[in-house]
Parts: structure tokens; sequence; C-alpha cells
């Protein structure tokens, strides 16, 4: 009886049923919608404090679906709207960025990509149906502004400004803006490989990203060559401004974005329940509260939905609708790229094309600031997408090597923001895997790449890639392009049926972790970006291993941590010291180390000398390896996150004798295994300096740490109930549990990895299960604001109901 009464008690108090009239839009929002005055709405919560939204009219449900994702998520969510129109400045004025760089040039650096232009126009091109449901979910917003007008979430207290109403557009741009991080995260490939021509000379560079796209390195490998020897010169030392202010938005909108994630699929024949069974876990940012996804249900006119919303968009990115079930990760799919133009000095407004000349389209825009100078820049755009504002590269390092502001464009894939809306809104609805496919097709007009897997209660399962993906007349995205010169020009997108997909496959399963996804032969480039495979050979693994899988299997795959990548440089690492123990060059120390990580198990678990003494070979390797040729200031920036330099190392440790382990400032030609034991034998220091002497006392989760918090969570005294928990964590890059870090200093810090999992088995079709790093709500005084944390840590799971009715729920809770 307590689960009922306090399921009703939440319904009544913290929603309201009927009477919502024209009040729910302030005027001048230029809305048509409304909720009439007999539309009824209810909200109740479970004991995990997840709503479930009830309501007979499309539009009220989606009102009910606003005002309760406001008033949980409200500063959240108006944060991504500012930076989706790059109005950070607005708030939190001209913040100065390090390096002489400004908030305001990344607001300048955002505007350039036009969201509110791009949202206002989708908006005209909106049918009808869909049109209502983004008015109405905006009017829910709004309504919530007004009802809570005198308690609005503390950090606009703290920064001393008031919440704007919403708008459809609104709505729009934040789903925008994750394809747009994503983006230029991607780019910041092309900003390392023009950063890494100018500090260690073309071949170098170009062997670096040949490896990273998955080919073999191009480095001249004549016999005696040192790296003191004949490869080209740098051009100079580097520290590119580009680099410098992509890296800075990359950082500002980390926060923001999904990293990485797994998902899966067993067919009928597979499953325990004799249904298909699916599993997902986007990884993203892990330590922002509240949680980077919304957990919702919906339910009535034609909508009976559960599953993990972005907050402020109302559509379900991971779900399950009764008859059918999907899940996606990151194609890493490179949807930008960069152009070098040559302007005309005497007409900087033409650029040179393979074609001749051209003209910019130019338009002035605005950036406002709070307490300083309102600034202004033109906006010049043309067929390779917009120029980069020249005021926005002004900073130290540009002063000091005026070729660091040479002209470049950026070029982005458009996008279809109503398409997208539309096939969310089918999926919602999808019965079968034909509705799945059909709408999956519409969502692959908008910001995001993906690939989605699915299952459905008539026993299918299915994959498809979903994403706008730019066919390249030169195969090549890892690279700036000479936008004067020709073949460099895009061809259109892939088209949908031709993005990699499949069907109830013979082997009874589909799974992605953000791997290769295309096979050797597939016409077009994707991407260089792909992560390394051992996360996804892994789930293989655990899925071959039963012959019938269940819900608590998946759920005990979502917690492995089994360090498959780590066989490799294992393997190398034996045979280097076993060649320096022979000779007597080990000290005791370092012996006594070799014993605690020959007998590791391979689990990358918090309590794990073995674990915290490979991670710290591995990336001491990582850095000794490349840093004498990328040099100390890029070397800090494209080491302390090694996705790259990892998968580099992937075929470099198949060369003894590769060039990249000869150490310039030596004139020996050192090779793979003494940088191997030397990395070794620097991992042990450090593991002494963070854990102390006894190795035996050694543990992954002492270095490597989550801090989940508030951004109110960093001042000392103020910041103590925001602050959810600082703990050890288990995993790494490569495990299935994944904890992406970025180093420093001897610490891991995760900043990334699974914030919420869902796993639903069609043969149990009353709801499905999920778990959150954070609750609901984004403040502390909420009973939901960490209710969920301690067990998400545990790996324990809650059950959402996918109740028919507000009495189905109640009674369920009983």
């Amino acid at each position: 009886m307590k689960g009922k009464k306090r399921l009703f008690l939440m319904g009544v108090l913290f929603f309201v049923t009927g009477c919502l009239g024209s009040r729910a839009v302030p005027d001048g929002q230029g809305s048509t919608g409304g909720v009439s005055e007999a539309a009824k709405v209810v909200v109740l919560r479970d004991d995990q404090g997840i709503p479930h939204i009830f309501a007979d009219d499309a539009g009220d449900l989606f009102f009910g679906l606003g005002y309760t994702m406001a008033g949980d998520r409200l500063f959240q969510m108006d944060l991504y709207r500012h930076v989706a129109q790059g109005r950070l400045s607005e708030w939190f004025f001209n913040l100065p960025l390090g390096k002489g760089a400004r908030l305001v040039q990344v607001d300048m650096l955002l505007k350039c990509f036009e969201l509110e232009r791009k949202t206002l126009q989708a908006c005209e091109e909106l049918a009808p149906e869909m049109r209502i449901l983004l008015e109405q979910f905006s009017n829910g917003i709004n309504r919530l502004l007004v009802d809570r007008e005198e308690s609005h979430p503390p950090m606009y207290r703290f920064l001393g400004v008031q919440p704007e109403p919403w708008s459809p557009a609104d709505v729009m741009s934040v789903a925008e803006i994750f394809g747009v991080g994503l983006g230029l995260m991607g780019i910041g490939t092309e900003i390392l490989h023009e950063a890494m021509v100018h500090a260690m000379g073309e071949e170098l560079a170009e062997d670096f990203f040949r490896r990273l796209a998955g080919g073999e390195g191009w480095t001249p490998r004549s016999e005696g060559l040192s790296n003191a020897g004949s490869l080209s010169r740098p051009l100079e030392p580097v520290s590119l401004p580009h680099h410098n202010l992509f890296r800075t938005a990359g950082a500002l909108l980390m926060p923001f974005m999904p990293r990485g994630s797994n998902n899966w699929v067993v067919s009928a024949d597979r499953s325990e329940s004799g249904l298909p069974i699916l599993a997902n876990d986007p990884h993203v940012p892990l330590g922002p509260a509240p949680s980077f996804w919304y957990h919702a249900h919906i339910e009535g006119a034609g909508f009976s939905v559960e599953g993990l919303l972005y907050p402020g968009y109302p559509a379900f990115c991971a779900a399950w609708n009764g008859a059918a079930a999907w899940g996606v990760t990151n194609v890493m799919a490179d949807q930008m790229d960069l152009y070098r133009e040559k302007l005309d000095p005497d007409t900087p407004d033409r650029y040179q094309t393979a074609d001749g000349w051209k003209e910019f389209e130019k338009r002035t825009v605005q950036c406002k600031v709070r307490w300083g100078r309102d600034r202004s820049f033109v906006l010049r755009t043309g067929e390779h997408g917009f120029l980069i504002p020249p005021e926005a590269l002004k900073s130290r390092s540009a002063r000091k090597h005026p070729w660091m502001t040479e002209p470049i464009c950026v070029r982005y894939t458009g996008t279809d923001p109503a398409a997208y809306f539309e096939g969310q809104v089918r999926l919602m609805r999808a019965r079968s895997s034909e509705e799945v496919k059909l709408a999956l097709e519409r969502i692959g007009q908008g910001p995001t790449a993906y690939n989605y897997v699915w299952a459905t209660a008539e026993g299918d399962i299915g994959y498809h890639a979903a994403g706008r993906i730019p066919v390249r007349a030169d195969q090549c995205g890892f690279r700036p392009k000479s936008g004067w010169m020709p073949g460099i020009e895009w061809l259109g997108t892939i088209p949908f049926d031709d993005l990699p997909s499949a069907e109830n496959p013979p082997a009874g399963f589909l799974h992605s972790a953000n791997e290769r996804i295309a096979p050797p032969d597939y016409p077009w480039y994707i991407s260089a970006e792909y992560a390394r495979p051992y996360r996804s050979e892994r789930i293989r693994q655990l899925l071959e291993e039963r012959e019938r899988s269940s819900v608590e299997r998946f759920q005990s795959m979502h917690a492995d941590v089994y360090n498959l990548a780590s066989g490799r440089a294992l393997e190398i690492l034996w045979e280097a010291l076993s060649a320096e123990g022979e000779a007597g060059e080990l000290d005791d120390r370092t012996r006594q180390a070799r014993e605690i990580l020959k007998g590791w198990d391979r689990q990358t678990s918090v309590d794990s000398p073995g674990a915290a003494l490979y991670e710290a070979f591995y990336q001491a390797l990582i850095e000794i390896t490349f840093s004498d040729e990328m040099g100390e200031e890029l070397s800090e920036s494209a080491l302390k996150v090694n996705f790259a330099a990892a998968k580099v190392m992937e075929s470099l440790q198949e060369e003894p004798e590769g060039i990249w382990f000869d150490k310039k400032e030596t004139l020996e030609r050192e090779g793979r295994n003494a940088i191997f034991v030397e990395a070794f034998e620097e991992a042990v220091e450090a593991c002494v300096k963070e854990m102390g002497p006894d190795p035996g006392a050694w543990a992954w989760g002492k270095v490597h740490r989550l801090a989940i918090k508030h951004p109110l969570g960093g001042f000392p005294l103020m910041g103590r109930p925001y602050r959810i928990d600082d703990v050890g964590y288990p995993g790494d890059n490569d495990t299935v549990n994944g904890a992406y870090f970025s180093y420093d200093d001897g610490r891991y810090n995760v900043m990334a990895g699974a914030a919420s999992r869902f796993i639903v088995d069609l043969g149990r079709p009353e709801g499905a299960w999920f778990s959150c790093s954070t609750g609901m709500a984004g403040e502390p005084s909420s009973d939901f604001f960490k209710n969920l944390t301690a067990p998400w840590y545990r790996n324990e799971y809650f059950f959402t109901r996918l109740a028919k009715t507000p009495e189905d729920l109640i009674n369920s809770q009983e």
C-alpha cells in the first residue's frame, strides 16, 4: 500500500488535471496551439521518480511531457538551447578561455552553423500534426515557467538571469546541437592532422593517419633510417588557433555529447523468453548532474513509449513501445570537412575554386555579451560552407604566428530538422520492421548518424545505420582540403538503402559498438574515427557463449570489464621483460610489479592492482612513443585522451624496428621492446607515486575516478549538496562497461560512460529494465536528484511499467 499511496500523492501534487487554457503560452509567442479547457493530463511518478504521462489527446500528451521535463531539467534544457544558438556570452559574459581566447569567439563559431535560422525555416515545413506536437511541448515548458515564476532553479539566481519562453524552433535546435557537437569533435581529426604536419613533417603525419584510418603506414622503411634522418622537416612549432578554437568548443560541448555506446539484440531462437531481447547503454558524459538522459513514459492518443530522451527534445533515442524496441550507438561518421581557401587580395569576398573565382554570400551576425561590448561579425558562406570569422581566431598564438589565421571554411552536411522530428514520431509508433525502417529513413535526414538495432514483437531483429554522410570525391575526410583544387567536392550523401544494414541474420544476433561498420569493399568513406574493435568483439564472445540469453545475462554483460584489448600488448611486454630479466637488468621492484601483472586476470575492476599497472603502462607507452615527435603542446592535447594514439599503436606494435619507437634525442636506434620496457618501468614509478610502494595495495579505482556533481558542486561550501559522489570506477576505453578517461598527472579522470542502461525482453511486454547515474530531478532539494546513483553504480536495474492507464500503474506499485 505504501508504494500505491506515494504514487498517488506524486500524481496529485506534481501536476494538474484539467483546465489548462490559453494561459499555457505567454503572449507574444506566436503559437496557434493551446490546451482546451476540457483537456486532461495526468502525471504520476513511480517509486524511482520516473514520470508516467497519460492523456487522450496527442497535443495534451506532449504538453504534459514538456511541463514535466521542464519541472525536472529546466536549466539543463536552457543551457542546451543557449549552446545551440551561440548565446553563452549572454549568460557567462566574455569569459576568458586561456591563451588570449574568449567565450564570445566560441559563440561566433556556433552562430556560423545558423541553427536558429534552420529551425525557424523547419517550423514552416512541418506537417500540421507534427507542428502541433512541438507547439504543445513548448507550451508545456512555458506553462511551467509561469507556474514556477518565483521558484526557478538556483542556477538562474546564481547567474542573475531569468529563463525565456520556448518555441518549437528552440526545441528543434536542441536536437541539432548534438549533431554539430559530434561534428566539431570529429573535425578535431583534421585539425590534429594539420598540427602534426607542422610538428613532425608530412610523412610521419600521413603515416599516423593512414594507420588511424585502418590502412597501412606510409613512413619510408629504408635500412638505417632514424627519426633524425631524412624525413620532411616540420614547418614550425605548432599551436594552431584553429585547433585551439575547435578544441575549446569541443570541450565546452563535451558535457552535452554522446561519445560511444553498445547495443545488441538476440532473436527469439536465442532468447529464453521465446521473443527477442534488446540491450543498449549509450556512452555519454558521466560526471555532470543531472544525467545526460531523461527517462519518461507517455501513454495515450496512439503513443505508448518509455525510454531515454534528450532533455529539451520530445523524442526517444532508445525506447520500447510495446511492439518494437530500439537502441543506438554512434556511427562515428565524419560529417564535416575543413577547406583552406585562397581569397582575392583585391576583393576579399571572393574565393578561388577549381572552376574560377566565386563570391561569398554575406550577412552580419550579432553576438550579445553580458557586462561587456556586444560583437558583430560578417558571416561569409560559399560552396565549401562558412568561412571561420577572423575575429574568432584571434589569440596570442595567432599574433605570434600569422600564418595560423589563414582562411578556412567549415562544411557541414545539411540536415532537415522537420524530417528528423517526423521520423522520431514515426519510430515511437512503429509496430513492425518495415515501419521502423521507414522511420529511420526520415531520422537519417537529421543531425545524428547512429547505428540502430531493433526488435519487434513479431520476432524480427534488425540493424541499420541512419544519418547524412557525405560522398567525398577524394574518399578522404581526415585531412583538410584545398578549396581551389579539383576533386575535393562532395557528391551528395550516401543513400539510406546503401548504408550498412542487416535483418534476421543466421547467427541470431546483431550488435554494434562504434567499430568499423562497413566491409572492406564498401564503396564510400564513412570515417577514420571508428573505435577499436574490442568492445564489439567482446560482446560477440559473450553472446556466443550462451545458446540462449536472458535479461539477467544482458545485465551482467553491461557490467563486463574484461580487457580484451590488452592481450597483444601484454605478449610483447612479456617478451621484452623476459629479455631484460635474463640480462639481469630488472630491479626488485620492477620484478615484483611484473609478477602482479602476470597474475592479472584482465578484469579492469576497481580493486585490481594488475588493472592499475596495465593502464599506467599503456598510457606511458603512448606518451613515450609519440610525444617526442608531437612536441610538448601537441602531446598535451592529443595524448591525454588516447583514442587516436591507441588505434595507431595497434599496427605499430607489430613493427619491432618501427621509426616511431626511435627517440629523436638519442643517437642509438631504439626499438619496440626497449620502449615497452621503459614504459613499464615508468608505470611502476607512477603507481608508487600515486598509490604507495606496496604493489598489493594498488587498485585501479584509486586513480580511475568518477566525480558526479551539478555545476554548482565545484564551489567549496555552497556546492556540497550538489556533489553526488566521487568513486573509483571500473572499465576503460575498450571494455563493454566503457569508462573513457582523460589522463592528468597520474589520475585517470572518467569523462564518459553508460549514464543510462536499457534492456527490454519482448516476451515480457509489461515494461522494461533501466538504470541511471542520477535521478530525474536537476536540483538537490528533490528526492529524485540522486536516488538512482547508488544502484546504478552497483549495476542494479529498476523496472519501468508500460502501464496503459493511471490505475494500472497505481495497482502495479502495491
